[in-house]
């Protein structure tokens, strides 16, 4: 048996706004949600693992369409395995030069 989430829920379990998670599926971050009969957004552990990479990618700075790319670029499997890792150097990169940066303020 798969365990759903209610939109509530994984506001709650992830503290992120339900405005954004709204704004997360608009966007197409999650294609394979499902809804229920009333047209209620239901999440599944897939769709909140997906949430954790978008917020931990959204983290480092990474502007939300290259976080949609990425995801897309997941939907593909491992034809996209460089591109993806070539965005994850590219993020460790910047994120390295903003720690520096933030070192020397100290």
């Amino acid at each position: 048996m798969q365990v759903s989430y209610s939109i509530g829920e994984v506001s709650q379990t992830t503290n992120i706004p339900i405005s954004t998670l709204r704004y997360y599926d608009r966007e197409g971050m999650f294609p394979k949600l499902a809804r229920s009969n009333g047209g209620i957004r239901v999440f599944s552990e897939k769709e909140v693992a997906t949430i954790k990479v978008i917020d931990c990618l959204k983290n480092t700075g990474m502007p939300i369409k290259d976080i949609k790319n990425f995801l897309d670029w997941g939907e593909e499997g491992d034809a996209s395995l460089q591109k993806r890792q070539q965005l994850f150097h590219e993020r460790l990169e910047e994120v390295t030069k903003q720690m520096a940066a933030l070192q020397e303020t100290m």
